[in-house]
């Protein structure tokens, strides 16, 4: 019983069970379990995920300390990094991160992130683009001009752009330079107009401020989630549908405004070009005082055909809603809607209209009889002025 007791089972695990072990601790934890034995002395060396952030040096002299705790991670490392991870409000100014990225480019690097913690973009270094082997890629408030002698990330299936200065050109040419992407994540302040072109391209997310988005060059996309601003696209298309997406199955659709016409003309030509859409998701929103050209109250009504089917819709969740104008794209979906199994309706209490909401919805006329329609509550009206 007492061998056992002092047997050191952790220590005997296979080194893939022990670099998932280390890489689930804070990486000053991991390194610090060194002095554990002769056999951990360099046991994190090997680790094959390096996550590091502010909190692993002291606040005093803390560029100093993170740039070179940073590096002696880097250039003590034995083995593959397959993951790594940097967050640092100064990192823009670390003297030594191109020659960090271009290490690891030597080290088969398959996910990196680099994020600035900063609402102020500086430019990214180039050597992020010497790292061929990328799977997966995040940048965080980095300004972005793509060399003269870029030729893509053959490998990448997944990128996140986050708050980065960037051109319209920029975003066409890094994701055409993407032949494997299937995920794509951008959020932005704004970036003009730009075409996605990625053939392989299943989710994207766009939370940025665009006039005009091109997306007839992914034709495989499954989901997508989008925040509209009509403001910022000065009254022009948001959004060319020229072609039908059969395998578009999840469709979010954020600050919708059913007032405007511009807007309310998008949605129902993505809708039309959408046969098979399974989930669909609006977040409505109102704006008081503003210009725009209004949308008929019976848009739906008119613009389509009678015979209109959802055939595949089943969960339809709608959120912020409070105009009349909302409340008509919800009738229009109930009667659309043969094989609907959730209608799901959030609103806003303002002068008792509730009661009104509730009464409305429940009183559409239905194409699917099991549908279950359930309400919640939202305290704040979405006003905009």
């Amino acid at each position: 019983m007492g061998e056992c007791s002092r047997k050191d089972f952790i220590s005997d695990l296979p080194h893939g069970i022990l670099d998932c072990i280390l890489t689930k601790l804070p990486i000053r934890d991991a390194i610090r379990t060194c002095v554990l034995s002769t056999k951990w002395r360099y046991q994190w060396a090997t680790m094959t995920q390096l996550v590091i952030d502010e909190n692993c040096v002291r606040k005093s002299q803390i560029k100093r300390k993170f740039f070179n705790f940073m590096l002696r991670c880097l250039f003590m490392h034995n083995g593959p990094i397959l993951k790594f991870s940097v967050s640092f409000k100064y990192l823009d100014e670390c003297p030594d991160m191109d020659q960090c990225l271009r290490f690891l480019s030597r080290k088969n690097i398959k996910e990196l992130v680099l994020d600035k913690v900063s609402p102020e973009p500086t430019l990214a270094t180039p050597a992020v683009f010497s790292c061929q082997q990328l799977i997966s890629l995040t940048i965080k408030s980095f300004g972005m001009k793509l060399p003269r002698t870029f030729q893509g990330f053959p490998c990448l299936k997944y990128l996140h752009l986050e708050y980065n200065i960037l051109t319209g050109e920029v975003v066409e040419n890094l994701i055409a330079g993407c032949p494997l992407l299937e995920k794509f994540e951008f959020v932005n302040f704004e970036c003009g107009e730009f075409t996605v072109r990625a053939p392989n391209l299943k989710h994207l997310f766009l939370d940025v401020n665009f006039t005009h988005i091109y997306l007839e060059h992914a034709p495989l996309l499954a989901a997508i989630t989008i925040e509209i601003d009509t403001e910022f696209a000065e009254g022009k298309p948001l959004i060319t549908v020229p072609v039908t997406y059969h395998c578009l199955k999840f469709i979010q659709l954020n600050g919708v405004l059913f007032q405007e016409k511009n807007e309310v003309v998008y949605v129902h030509h993505l809708l039309l070009q959408t046969p098979n859409v399974q989930e669909l998701r609006i977040s409505a929103v109102a704006i008081e005082d503003a210009f725009f050209e209004e949308a008929d109250m019976d848009f739906w009504e008119k613009e389509i055909a009678a015979d209109f089917l959802f055939k595949h819709l089943k969960i339809v969740k709608m959120s912020c809603v409070s105009s009349e104008k909302d409340m008509q794209f919800i009738k229009f979906v109930l009667r659309c809607s043969p094989v609907l199994e959730l209608m799901s309706v959030s609103y806003y209490i303002e002068d008792g209209t509730n009661m009104n909401i509730e009464n409305a919805v429940l009183h559409f006329p239905r194409a699917s009889p099991g549908v279950d329609i359930k309400f919640s509550v939202m305290p704040i009206p979405p006003i905009v002025f």
